[in-house]
């Protein structure tokens, strides 16, 4: 919601996500910083603001605009915490990076940001920003499955064997009935994993 709020205009997506016309698509997804292909997006006209103050004065204005960062957990397949970044580029420019506890840390991003770049020593991470797929879908079931290690492939058709065998092994290592479809269950499982 964030790219297409900074792309008409908005500094936020604070007016998208309050707009009536788009509580439904708020309340199927649940977060405004996941949309699917197709989602509808009511835009509101952007307002113009006048307020009267004398020129003669200075004035200071306040202007909450949410932050919007990237977090990342980064551990082994042992859940060891990996070191973290000693670099981070946003579309190639240089970004912070803060650790937040056990392999984990934040990248503060920019709404229209389409790629970081992590480097640690030797290993680089590239990540697409603004571009996951809600759980709901394939591809999003699938892009967090790679997101976690298990190898998923780039194709959305549930009986494509690399796919079943990167969700049998997730069920596996989450203890699910392990069947090689994402059912509700399996579904739960990756969002609550993934964190998202």
């Amino acid at each position: 919601m964030s790219r297409v709020a900074a792309a008409n205009g908005f500094r936020s997506f604070v007016p998208l996500v309050e707009n009536p016309a788009n509580a439904p698509l708020m309340r199927l997804r649940k977060t405004p910083h996941v949309l699917g292909v197709g989602d509808p997006v009511d835009i509101p006209p952007l307002e113009a603001r006048e307020v009267d103050r004398p020129s003669d004065q200075r004035h200071r204005f306040h202007a909450v605009i949410p932050e919007l960062v990237l977090r990342v957990k980064h551990v082994t397949w042992a859940g060891e915490s990996v070191p973290l970044p000693t670099r981070a580029l946003g579309d190639g420019k240089p970004l912070d990076v803060t650790p937040a506890g056990a392999g984990t840390f934040v990248v503060p991003v920019a709404p229209l940001l389409d790629r970081v770049l992590l480097v640690a020593g030797a290993d680089e991470l590239l990540l697409r920003v603004g571009f996951m797929q809600p759980v709901e879908t394939l591809a999003g079931a699938r892009e967090r499955l790679n997101n976690l290690g298990y190898e998923a492939g780039e194709k959305d058709n549930p009986a494509d064997l690399q796919l079943r065998s990167a969700v049998e092994e997730f069920q596996c290592d989450q203890r699910l009935a392990v069947d090689g479809k994402i059912g509700p269950d399996t579904r739960a499982r990756l969002f609550k994993t993934h964190g998202c």
